[in-house]
Parts: C-alpha cells; structure tokens; sequence
C-alpha cells in the first residue's frame, strides 16, 4: 500500500478544486484517501446497502455512515456514491499527522475489511489520543521512554512486549501481564537510586515483579529518543498495539518529528543495566497503613541481589509463554 503522506503530497501537486480529492488505495477495493478543499485528509469507505446512522463528531474527527459524496478520483474523474467517511477537522499540523499515521496503521491491521464498528473504534482510539495532555516535566518522561523502547528493543523486540505495555504512562507498572509485572527504571546519576510507588514493591495479590534498571550516559553521538520511536513505528504498524507507541509519543511531546529527543550511549546502558526482583529492593515491608495513599519513596539499588542472567532469560521466556505471538 502506497504511503498515504505519498498519496497526499501527490493529491496536493495534481489536485483541482472540489471538495473531496481522493485516490484510491493500493490492494483495498472501493477505499479512497484524500483532501478537502481545506486541505484537510479524509477516509472514504464505499458502502454497499443504504442505513440510517447518526454521524460522530468532536472538534478534531467526524466520522459519518451510509452518506452521499462526490469524489474527484485522479485529475478529473466523478464518482459519486455512498460512503462512509472519517475526516480531520483540525488544522494542527500535529493532529493531521497523529491521524494519518494511526490511519495508517489500522488500515495495515484490518487489511481493509473496514465496518462501521471498525471505524467506531478508529474514531474513539482518535479522540483518546487527541486528548492527552502533554506531561509537564518532558525531559524526565522523555527520558522514561527512551529506557522503556531501548529495553524492548534489546530484550526480544517491540512486538514482543507491547500487548503488555501500559497504555498510558502513570500506570503503576510499565509492563503486565496476568501474574507478572515489569518495571522500567533509569538514572542519569551513577547511583543506582530509583524513585518507587510502594505499591510497586509491596502488592496484596502474588504478583511477582521484576524491576529492571538502567543507568544512563548522554551522549551527542548516542541512540536518540527519536531513533527508538522510528524502530517501534516501524515495528508495531499494523499491530492493535501501536495506538499505544502514539500516546506515550504524544504524552511526551514527541509528536514533532524533527525533535530527537533525549541521546544515550547504548553500549553503556546495556552494560549497566540491572534485573532485581521487587523483594531484594529496599523497602517498607509493609502495606500502606489505613488512611495513607501514595507513598513514593527513593531506593538505593547498589548493594541489591541482581537476578542472574540465566533468571532474566526464565522471566522472559515465561513472559513469552503468557503472551504468544
């Protein structure tokens, strides 16, 4: 399937004015993209039976059903017909970007077998992803995404781990997965120091939790943020995962693609990385007492059993054994 930017561009260099000019998709019958006349990108599904449903809309994305348009297909040829369509309503160039990769990579994934609960629920995963906040402190979330892609990058790749991946970044463990946890520290200092929520180390139930640490060295030279997020881009399209690689992007306003982000030396990161069990790291050995939420508190990991390397490759393997590809 040709790259929609590709098809974009070409529709913008050849286009004529109408209000709708599309070309239609390599390999996907009756499935048209293009512009509006304000230059905005759209999605049209050819319909084959006429309902009645209502549109859907926010300020950014309206999705509509069984509606009648008239394409410009090419320079000059009319097709007027039945459609569903979704549309970018904003004109961020931010936006229109977000939502021609995740277009993208859903069209990938469903092959372009598109009904109308498939574009209900590309409609929502767009509106969840319009509305997420930028965090404040960037660098620092910055630098906690660079230690989670670098981390899945090293330890059998993207896809690997990223149905268990948080789906947004304030969840309590970094990685999931029935009875197990993972969780993903970095420091730029060359103390093995963490900051830790309680309820990381602590649990009622019997999860058991891997914490895996980094220390980290800037570096000019180095991998950059960015560099990780092109290899997960380019991993996870098509997947019903890389909703996720969008959010923590757009969490840690990295969704302008000439921003590197963050550079780490990745032979060092590899050689000072770290597996612990969440029982060997220093803690309070008890649960929160009644009336008191919250607690974060600093570990020193430095003097901490480590898991040895023939552990680390077990927790991977039955991490695996959990989540079959």
């Amino acid at each position: 399937m040709m790259a929609l930017l590709s098809i974009l561009e070409n529709i913008r260099t050849n286009r004529t004015r109408a209000s709708y000019s599309v070309s239609p998709l390599e390999g996907m019958e009756g499935i048209f993209f293009g512009l509006n006349n304000d230059g905005q990108p759209c999605l049209f599904i050819t319909a084959d039976q006429v309902q009645s449903i209502p549109s859907i809309r926010t300020s950014q994305i309206r999705v509509e059903f069984f509606k009648k348009y008239k394409l410009i297909v090419g320079e000059n040829e009319e097709r007027e017909g039945i459609y569903h369509s979704i549309l970018c309503l904003s004109k961020d160039p931010l936006d229109i970007q977000t939502f021609i990769a995740v277009l993208e990579s859903m069209l990938k994934e469903l092959n372009g077998n598109i009904s109308v609960g498939a574009l209900n629920s590309m409609f929502h995963s767009l509106v969840n992803l319009f509305s997420i906040n930028p965090e404040a402190d960037a660098t620092l979330m910055q630098r906690g995404l660079w230690a989670e892609l670098f981390f899945m990058q090293q330890n059998e790749g993207f896809t690997f781990w990223a149905s268990s991946w948080h789906s947004e970044p304030h969840r309590l463990f970094d990685f999931s997965t029935n009875n197990m946890r993972t969780e993903i520290k970095c420091t730029v200092k060359q103390e093995r120091i963490h900051e830790f929520s309680h309820n990381q180390l602590v649990t009622i139930s019997n999860d058991r939790i891997v914490v895996v640490s980094f220390l980290l060295q800037e570096d000019d030279s180095g991998t950059s943020l960015r560099e990780l997020i092109e290899s997960a881009k380019a991993e996870l399209r098509g997947s019903p995962d890389y909703i996720k690689l969008e959010r923590a992007i757009r969490s840690v306003r990295m969704n302008e693609p000439d921003t590197d982000g963050p550079k780490f030396n990745s032979a060092h990161a590899i050689q000072n990385t770290a597996w612990f069990r969440s029982t060997e790291v220093p803690r309070f050995p008890i649960q929160e007492p009644t009336g008191v939420t919250g607690t974060h508190y600093r570990s020193d990991l430095t003097q901490a059993n480590r898991l040895s390397q023939q552990e680390t490759s077990e927790w991977i393997e039955n991490w695996g054994a959990q989540n079959p590809e």
